[in-house]
């Protein structure tokens, strides 16, 4: 700053510097506009042929900077101004809130809450909308400083004006007729310096052979043309310059006050937080006095709170003829207002729904006739909220202001219970529900007014218990009338209502009176966004009925080849709707808490607590974790956003991998989803988007990867030997999904004949023939030589032995075999044949039995029907032979008795 007040001071003076030229006239013009171009903006003017020309664009850059600083003179003068009063109403508001901060007491919860809130949002506030002043200067200083330099530079200009004054007025004159174009070459009799010479000061040339003789020489290497040129532009710059010095000068005293300010605003925050805190460790440690106390003194408490109300809304305070806002007539005239505009809306519902249900034919429906009572209460009540919505636009009064925001929102929230009801419930039913939450209702309304008025603690003491007491056990009576004819979801709602509001009258008899307001308000909020929720589901699956049902029959259509029995089958007609359902919806509902929370802190002022409690760590361990309630809805947010991913990703994947397949079919042929290994593809997506979550999670919770090496190290023995079968079973698992085996694959091991039922890291299940589900680690399977029947072609070689007497034609039997077992040549569901044809039936003659020629059966079956077609085969072979008097021997024995007992 005081460089550039020097800079002010000594403006016109002149510079005492000798210029000596040299031989070479380029030389000294590109030195000498080296010097001027690094005075002002690059932009402004370039090299040209030689320094008159310069001289000439400088001038015109600056004739019309200064046209331009003396055409927004006007409107930059309107903007300061505007500044300067958004300033003094900020100092006068600062001021206000400083006076009405440090004057309230400790022991009037809400009104200390208040002040406390409002000085907190006037602080930030004013740090995200803070005027840019610090910028305007440090601009202003930047363009003066730069100016201030031109005006050198063009003062040291052979010939130098050395004296302090400008030219005289003959300069605007002489400025007035010389154009730009009129101009003429420098002439070549310019003597330029010598080679010597060095150059001092960015701006002045010395020959040092003339100082050794101590003899000046002035030499000019500007002709008369050229001088005025330069004298004009320095008249320009200077007064360029003297505009900024005055924008400064008015800047900088703004400033001033602005950062006393900003300073002062700074302090009284503090000070509100440290109240704060005071108010955090009144409400949610020290208490109030329990209940029992004031009932043994209740005279004494009595007294205290009706001297507490006359000082609070009495007309005047102590005795003087100051009036306030804040206190009795307006108080009482709110009320009126308030009933009045209750009155007035109620009139004109229930007009409009009569005028309307005579005009309006949907209107005269069952439907509506059924739902008319509650329909006109919600249009009431929106009326009413609009009405006092639009009064509270237009009121000057910083308690109407105050309160009629807390009136509209709790308007609001009643009509969101009311439209939810009426979404999800006909007419009876619907009317019975309202009935069970007009408790909770009224108890909100009740704590509004609490805070409207901002009844002193020593009166809230003494009436809120009873009264929550008495509407916990309204709310119990009237959910045991209603209970059997009302939904099991609304029952459950009213049944947490209950619960809560007596949970709430037991803390505040404990004297905990101030956090049974919150948590009751609370719940208000979060009753008031699950009937939202909960209206929003019903909307979803009555959309699911009437649209997506229809989207997936002709979806299925469509797509007559592709299973649907699969998880996210119909994924490409569903999609939107599962993303409501699986990821938004719930991350909806988990949000609700914070929100609601952050909600009923702002009714009673404490948002700042409640955001603190909601942002701030709760468990921090340097260098290890961090965790808030915040973090901990994020990370609960991220889940439900991943379980969709998963879901989404794995069907489209599956619907991809099955078109692909499904056009390679012929015709006729149904595609079997076995066909394709699905496995892999699963896991593999599962485990890219849960990597992804845990990877995220670590980053937020702040978990260093150091932290895990440390650990990950110091148990890497234990780890390794307790985890070595569950690594085994991981990896082996991998190799097995990689191609080996897959879902839906038939397998023998171990005896054990069976579908693979599901595979994961660690075991594949197998569902066996007789229905048991068998799991196999996957290590175990893995070091197995187990056989996999469908892994090539899904047929499996099936073989049956038929006995026939001695003597019987074999070439015969073989013909009647093979006739008859073309009866199952047919195909199953998918189109595929139950018997290769390619490799046919064979009948061969096996071994010579005892009693028969022992004939053997061989076909390719396809797994899945080999126990149905061998029960099927052996039954035709069997009836064949008969009908063709072929007979299947049996084994005889002839018994020879010698003796006979008894002789």
């Amino acid at each position: 700053m005081k460089r550039f007040t020097d800079l002010k001071m000594s403006r016109f003076q002149a510079v005492p510097n000798t210029l000596v030229m040299t031989n070479k006239k380029r030389i000294i013009s590109t030195i000498v506009l080296s010097v001027v171009l690094a005075a002002i903006p690059v932009w402004a003017v370039f090299r040209e042929k030689d320094l008159k020309k310069t001289l000439s664009v400088l001038h015109f850059e600056l004739v019309n900077k200064y046209n331009g600083l003396l055409a927004s003179e006007a409107g930059v003068e309107q903007y300061e101004k505007q500044q300067h009063k958004m300033l003094v109403d900020l100092i006068e508001n600062c001021n206000e809130l400083a006076v009405m901060l440090y004057s309230q007491q400790q022991d009037f919860t809400f009104d200390l809450t208040y002040a406390l809130d409002e000085v907190t949002s006037q602080y930030l506030s004013f740090n995200s909308t803070k005027m840019p002043y610090n910028e305007i200067v440090t601009s202003l200083e930047s363009e003066i400083d730069r100016y201030e330099k031109l005006v050198q530079a063009l003062k040291n200009l052979p010939p130098a004006i050395k004296d302090e004054e400008q030219q005289d007025d003959t300069l605007e004159e002489e400025d007035e007729g010389l154009q730009v174009e009129d101009i003429v070459e420098e002439p070549d009799s310019l003597i330029v310096p010598p080679q010597d010479s060095v150059m001092v000061n960015d701006s002045i040339l010395l020959s040092i052979p003339s100082i050794m003789e101590e003899q000046e020489a002035i030499i000019s290497i500007l002709d008369h043309e050229g001088q005025a040129m330069r004298d004009s532009c320095l008249q320009y710059a200077s007064m360029i310059r003297d505009i900024l010095w005055e924008r400064y000068f008015q800047v900088d005293d703004d400033n001033r006050y602005y950062k006393e300010t900003d300073n002062h605003l700074k302090e009284a925050y503090n000070y509100a937080q440290s109240r704060y805190r005071e108010v955090q460790q009144k409400i949610f440690v020290q208490g109030q006095r329990n209940y029992w106390t004031i009932i043994r003194k209740f005279p004494h408490f009595m007294r205290s709170a009706a001297s507490d109300c006359v000082d609070k809304y009495s007309t005047t305070s102590h005795k003087s003829k100051i009036v306030s806002d804040w206190r009795g007539p307006m108080v009482m005239g709110f009320v009126i207002m308030i009933l009045i505009c209750i009155l007035l809306s109620t009139g004109v519902s229930w007009l409009l729904v009569r005028i309307l249900s005579k005009r309006v034919k949907y209107l005269a429906s069952p439907w509506f006739q059924d739902r008319k009572l509650l329909i006109t209460i919600l249009a009431g009540i929106v009326i009413f909220a609009v009405t006092i919505m639009i009064v509270d636009i237009t009121s000057y009064s910083n308690f109407i202001n105050m309160a009629l925001p807390l009136v509209a929102e709790f308007a609001w929230l009643a009509a969101a219970i009311f439209l939810s009801v009426l979404i999800r419930m006909d007419g009876k039913k619907a009317t019975d529900t309202v009935r069970g939450y007009l408790p909770i209702i009224f108890m909100g309304l009740i704590i509004i007014s609490f805070r409207i008025i901002f009844i002193p603690n020593s009166l809230i003491n003494i009436i809120f218990p009873p009264i929550l007491l008495l509407f916990s056990i309204w709310q119990m009576t009237v959910t045991a009338k209603i209970r059997k004819g009302i939904e099991r979801t609304d029952r459950s709602y009213m049944a947490v209502s209950m619960v809560i509001m007596f949970a709430a009258t037991i803390v505040s008899l404990a004297g905990y009176v101030m956090i049974a307001l919150l948590v009751v308000i609370w719940w208000i909020f979060q009753f008031t966004l699950i009937q939202t929720v909960t209206a929003i589901f019903d909307l979803l699956s009555r959309y699911y009925d009437d649209h997506i049902l229809a989207r997936k029959a002709k979806w299925k259509t469509e797509n007559p080849l592709i299973p649907t029995k699969t998880k996210g089958a119909f994924i490409e007609v569903s999609w939107l709707f599962d993303l409501c359902k699986m990821a938004l919806m719930p991350i909806l509902t988990a949000w609700t808490i914070p929100l609601c929370l952050f909600m009923a802190g702002g009714v009673f002022d404490l948002s700042s607590v409640v955001m603190d409690v909601f942002y701030k760590p709760f468990l921090n361990v340097e260098g290890v974790i961090n965790i808030s309630i915040f973090k901990i809805i994020i990370v609960v947010s991220m889940i439900f956003i991943g379980r969709y991913i998963t879901y989404a990703a794995k069907a489209f994947y599956r619907i991809w991998r099955t078109r692909g397949e499904v056009s390679k079919l012929a015709e006729g042929v149904m595609f079997n989803e076995t066909s394709i290994n699905f496995t892999l593809a699963d896991n593999i997506i599962s485990l890219v988007t849960w990597g992804a979550f845990v990877i995220i999670t670590f980053v937020m919770l702040q978990i260093p990867t150091s932290a895990i090496t440390i650990i990950s190290t110091g148990l890497a023995t234990g780890i390794g030997f307790a985890l070595k079968d569950v690594l085994n079973n991981f990896f082996y698992g991998m190799q097995l999904m990689s191609g080996r085996l897959r879902v839906g694959d038939v397998i023998e091991c171990d005896g054990i004949r069976g579908t693979v039922d599901s595979m994961s890291y660690q075991s594949t299940q197998i569902q066996a023939s007789d229905g048991s589900i068998i799991a196999f680690p996957n290590s175990t399977l893995f070091s197995k030589n187990f056989k996999n029947l469908t892994r090539n072609n899904a047929y499996e070689m099936v073989t049956f032995t038929v006995g026939v007497k001695y003597g019987t034609d074999v070439d015969k039997v073989r013909t009647l075999v093979k006739e008859a077992l073309t009866k199952l040549f047919v195909t199953d569901k998918y189109g595929r044949d139950v018997v290769d044809r390619k490799k046919g039936i064979t009948v061969r003659l096996g071994d010579f039995g005892d009693s028969s020629v022992d004939i053997t059966v061989l076909q390719y079956v396809i797994v899945s029907e080999k126990f149905r077609y061998l029960a099927d085969a052996k039954e035709i072979v069997y009836n064949t032979l008969n009908d063709n008097g072929i007979e299947i021997p049996f084994p005889q024995r002839d018994l020879y008795i010698k003796e006979m007992p008894g002789k």
